[in-house]
């Protein structure tokens, strides 16, 4: 087999990859298509998807996936053109108001949904193209054997939390409430900090201790917890450890881009199914149990529905219950970490009794990345955008000059869920980005920024 360096300007171009222009024709149809479909569709809607601040927002959010794609083709996978692809494109999808829970959008919506983002997107964007210094470190050591020991110590940690409490998918506990039944303050969290840092070692270790790191990682804290959001938290990062490995030419690439849609439709179908198994199993047979009767939704298709709810809806909770509240005028959506580290831990628990027990629409209480920061400080929410923008910032930074791979892949992967939430300072996540600018100052992956992909 003939190992191709895909960073290498000599690379010939085989019948499965497709030219860059040609890849830009693709877009350009697609994106026509799309904006025909929704003006075919509005046309035929309610007066709220007509109106006029919701077709700009449409506008705008295909105009940055656009442009997310296109710096894909470019340069790759990163932290900022993947957030403007994943943030935006269901942002789009938000504009088709499928669901009867969403109001007329205005003005604000667009500050609150796009100026934000767009700020979120220039830093980011100043931090992954600066010329960085390389870190070294005179003790280095191999990945395998770091990868190694991370892995063995989250399972043993994991073992311990499952002899504690039990398994949940043993038990059979599907209610939403369930999880917390299975977790043990500080032990599951050193478990996850564990796992995450072996799930780092992905693009620099042997194949074999990447299908049992990959393996491992998604039975233990996916299958076993019950937890679909877990599951798909794992499989987003394989698939971007596996978009990163073809650079700037996985747009190009025939097989892949294949692969990566019958995944797709794959885990949406099982995502589907194991919503109304939950659903079933919590005896809401009825009716009024259905997804599409919680969602009030305009279309009858469970895939449809299911992919609304955990998506494009968070943007509606965003504006009618994170910006119609009191704001406190905090920041601990943002350093809640080193708040819990250095200050007053009581204060962080009336936080969260807040921020997470305010009423969301109908149940669905997801409010994107900049939920918290909105309810904390309301119009002034562009500080916390900005300040977040910087502690991410610093760590891409870190990340580039180690070489470390696998950590801009734990970051990018959060970029990829920003729809659901800000996972960047969530205290386990948080610490385990520091970790990881320890660990791989240790580690030798300086080589490894040199892909090699198998042909």
């Amino acid at each position: 087999m003939q190992k191709i360096n895909i960073y290498s300007s000599k690379i010939k171009t085989s019948d499965k990859f497709i030219s860059n222009n040609r890849v830009k024709v693709y877009l350009c149809g697609l994106f026509l298509l799309l904006v025909i479909a929704f003006f075919a569709y509005v046309i035929h809607s309610d007066s709220d998807a007509r109106s006029f601040f919701n077709i700009i927002t449409y506008l705008i959010s295909l105009g940055v996936v656009a442009w997310g794609l296109l710096d894909i083709l470019k340069r790759g996978i990163c932290v900022s053109n993947v957030f403007a692809c994943s943030y935006f494109a269901f942002l789009a999808f938000n504009c088709f108001y499928i669901s009867g829970l969403q109001v007329r959008k205005s003005w604000s919506s667009i500050y609150y949904l796009v100026i934000g983002s767009l700020l979120f997107i220039m830093i980011l964007r100043m931090f992954e193209t600066c010329r960085v210094i390389r870190i070294h470190c005179k003790t280095r050591l191999k990945p395998d054997l770091l990868a190694t020991v991370c892995f063995v110590c989250f399972v043993f940690l994991k073992m311990i939390n499952f002899y504690m409490t039990g398994i949940r998918l043993f038990d059979h506990d599907f209610s939403n409430d369930g999880a917390k039944n299975y977790m043990i303050g500080g032990l599951s969290g050193l478990s996850e900090l564990f796992m995450w840092i072996s799930l780092m070692f992905i693009p620099v270790v042997k194949k074999k201790l990447r299908i049992v790191i990959a393996a491992g990682c998604f039975l233990l804290y996916g299958v076993f917890a019950v937890s679909r959001n877990n599951m798909m938290t794992i499989a987003i990062f394989l698939a971007i450890c596996l978009m990163q490995h073809y650079g700037s030419r996985f747009l190009n690439n025939r097989k892949l881009i294949r692969s990566l849609a019958i995944m797709s439709v794959v885990v949406l179908i099982a995502f589907t199914l194991f919503g109304n198994y939950r659903q079933q199993q919590r005896g809401w047979n009825n009716v009024s149990g259905t997804i599409e009767y919680l969602l009030e939704s305009k279309s009858t298709n469970s895939v449809i529905n299911w992919t609304y709810a955990y998506t494009s809806i968070n943007y509606d909770v965003l504006l009618q219950c994170m910006v119609e509240t009191n704001h406190p005028g905090s920041l601990y959506s943002v350093l809640e970490p080193l708040v819990r580290l250095f200050g007053d831990v009581s204060a962080i628990a009336k936080y969260n009794d807040a921020a997470f027990h305010i009423h969301g629409l109908n149940g669905f209480n997801a409010s994107t990345i900049w939920g918290p920061t909105i309810y904390e400080l309301g119009d002034m929410y562009l500080f916390g955008v900005f300040l977040l923008g910087l502690i991410v910032g610093i760590w891409i930074l870190i990340a580039r000059s180690e070489g470390a791979k696998g950590f801009e892949v734990y970051l990018v992967t959060w970029a990829a869920m920003s729809v659901f939430g800000n996972f960047y300072t969530i205290s386990v996540y948080f610490f385990t980005s520091i970790a990881a600018c320890a660990v791989f100052l240790l580690v030798e992956t300086h080589e490894s920024n040199l892909i090699h992909v198998m042909e």
